[in-house]
């Protein structure tokens, strides 16, 4: 089974299957858009000290509430949501594989790894949905061979393998792991494709050849121009000079001795008026921050033919967009709102607009067939897309659904629906009813069939999923045992501290006080390792429960299934086995206001509908 790094981040959460990554504040940037524009798209070096997130939740009414709020705390979930109403459209485009072995692309690769050689994976998806969805994603172990002298490899210590992965009839992403460690991440893959890969770790160098090595040359040297662009730029924080921190006189000196000397820096841009502006003006520098990628992918062009240029154009143009028009709304929308009077408010979110007027000139310009592929398949266009979208919803006091129907139609439309829902379905509301209406509105495959999938992750009332788990003798479960007596579900790893406290501090305290309402509380471990799992039940659950591990067919099945990407996760279901909760852990401040919601909701679901089970508490 394909191992994966779990993640512990602040607000007592950890992902599956997530990385570290440095988190500084973007340089944004944007300008007129043509073919021959420079673009330049790539991770910030820096997030802003704050953030702020506009909710604009509504229920379907359609209308627009913005909230302002201020915090570090990763339960704000940082971003504007518009909902909603039904507006079907139909029709359906695909994209012609190229020639070769439809549906598949062959990888022959060497790997020369001077430590030991830890497992191999492929992860694939043939569609992108969103970053963590887990739906129709692969993932397989790659079987590692010893070279032969006539085979062209002698070395000892080079090992050989050849894979295949299975994509739809358009291009995909892949990421190739060593053990924990990243080797080439979301890189995009044509069905037909055949390309050979040295990785060379003694060296720190990756080669590709075959007959379709430019394409990924192409990539590895964007990243890579990418990451030097971001390690030269500051770190850009947004915060307030009056602050404490920056007051002291220690901190100051440091800053001006840093400033002086050769290598990173660190810029406190003032929030309010001085972040906005500083936004907008690298906003304008779009043409000159593009430059350098645009120029890297022009001279790959001839090699890459017209189809994967543009791809590729689409990343990074969309890439570097979409991060900004985040930004926008995450951080400085609700400061221009909260601090600018309405004249100069009016003046900032027309410059918005210009940009999305320049934008679709940029579209229009690479042509509609080949970019129509483009868009459904990049995950930088998606985000773009949807951000747009959710910014002109919010700016029309409208909802998302019926503004991705007015600018978009067939397929793509139904990518923008599934894909928002994709990420942001868990903050939702009433989730049912939007789900309705986006199922409503949406025709084609697959991003129907991820909706169908979403209502199994996030609306309670089915009977739990056929399951096998174990216990610490080895004796074997089924969901059979789900049935008869309420449960509330406890899903954990025994290396996230947040899944400890939480248990520790929240969830078993919980049970000791309301244990007398008549259910039972099941600690699942989604770890790998069994005699690990063992050696820390002590620490992450507690000897007087029912202690389970899955096995890694039911752990791929329910997290697929139940869209098990963070932890610590519970699901609370009745005595039939059927979920009447999904996440317990949102919406409360307190043990005492997660206990009384906890009551609340189980004397309304599971007591309201058991009327035999009477218990008090």
């Amino acid at each position: 089974m394909l191992k994966k790094i779990h993640i512990c981040f602040l607000g007592m959460l950890c992902l599956y299957g997530s990385e570290i990554k440095t988190q500084v504040a973007d340089p944004p940037g944007a300008d007129l858009l043509h073919r021959s524009m420079p673009p330049w798209g790539g991770d910030s070096r820096s997030e802003p000290y704050y953030s702020v997130s506009a909710q604009d939740i509504d229920g379907g009414a359609g209308s627009v509430v913005v909230q302002h709020t201020r915090s570090t705390d990763l339960t704000n979930k940082g971003f504007s949501l518009v909902d909603d109403a039904i507006s079907p459209k139909q029709g359906s485009l695909g994209s012609p594989a190229r020639e070769g072995n439809f549906g598949v692309a062959l990888f022959y690769g060497e790997l020369y790894n001077p430590d030991s050689l830890s497992p191999l994976a492929f992860s694939w998806t043939p569609y992108f949905f969103s970053r963590d969805a887990p739906f129709m994603k692969e993932e397989a172990l790659v079987d590692l061979e010893k070279g032969e002298f006539y085979d062209g490899v002698s070395s000892p210590r080079v090992r050989k393998f050849g894979f295949e992965l299975s994509l739809a009839d358009r291009a995909g992403y892949f990421t190739l792991t060593l053990g924990d460690r990243p080797l080439l991440e979301d890189y995009l893959v044509y069905p037909g494709d055949s390309v050979k890969v040295e990785l060379d770790l003694f060296r720190s160098a990756i080669v590709f050849e075959g007959p379709d090595a430019s394409f990924y040359e192409a990539q590895y040297a964007l990243k890579r121009l990418v990451a030097r662009m971001n390690f030269d730029a500051p770190m850009i924080m947004f915060s307030s000079r009056s602050r404490p921190r920056f007051q002291k006189a220690e901190n100051q000196a440091l800053i001006k001795k840093y400033d002086a000397a050769f290598g990173s820096h660190f810029q406190l841009v003032e929030v309010g008026k001085e972040a906005v502006d500083y936004f907008f003006t690298e906003l304008d520098r779009g043409k000159e921050l593009l430059a350098p990628q645009l120029e890297l992918l022009d001279f790959y062009s001839e090699e890459l033919g017209k189809d994967r240029y543009d791809l590729l154009l689409t990343e990074v143009v969309s890439g570097f967009y979409g991060k900004r028009l985040s930004s926008f709304r995450k951080f400085h929308y609700p400061e221009v709102l909260s601090r600018f009077p309405e004249e100069e408010q009016e003046k900032y979110l027309d410059r918005i607009l210009v940009l999305f007027s320049e934008l679709e000139d940029w579209e229009s310009d690479l042509g509609a067939s080949v970019h129509f592929r483009s868009q459904l398949v990049s995950a930088p266009y998606l985000n773009l897309a949807m951000e747009k979208s959710m910014l002109k919803a919010i700016f029309g006091k409208r909802s998302y659904l019926s503004q991705v129907s007015e600018d978009y139609s067939g397929e793509m439309e139904d990518r923008l629906l599934s894909g928002y829902l994709s990420q942001y379905m868990g903050a939702i509301p009433d989730a049912a009813t939007t789900l309705d209406s986006y199922l409503a509105a949406t025709e084609t495959s697959p991003w129907k069939d991820r909706l169908v999938n979403l209502g199994h992750a996030f609306i309670p009332g089915e009977t739990i999923v056929p399951v096998t788990l174990v216990d610490v003798e080895g004796k074997v479960y089924t969901e059979d045992f789900f049935m008869g007596q309420p449960t509330l579900l406890y899903f954990y790893f025994s290396s996230c501290a947040h899944s400890a406290d939480f248990f520790q501090d929240i969830l078993f305290p919980l049970y000791q006080d309301t244990q007398n309402l008549g259910y039972r509380l099941v600690a699942i471990s989604m770890d790998d390792d069994r005699e690990f799992w063992k050696s820390r039940i002590g620490i992450y659950s507690d000897l007087s429960l029912t202690n389970l591990i899955t096995t890694p067919e039911s752990k791929k099945r329910w997290r697929d299934y139940y869209e098990i990407n963070a932890f610590p996760k519970t699901m609370l279901l009745d005595g039939q086995g059927r979920v009447v909760s999904f996440n317990l852990r949102t919406g409360f401040t307190t043990y005492e206001a997660f206990k009384n919601k906890f009551i609340d909701l189980y004397r309304e679901q599971v007591v309201g509908n058991e009327p035999k089970i009477q218990q008090e508490l």
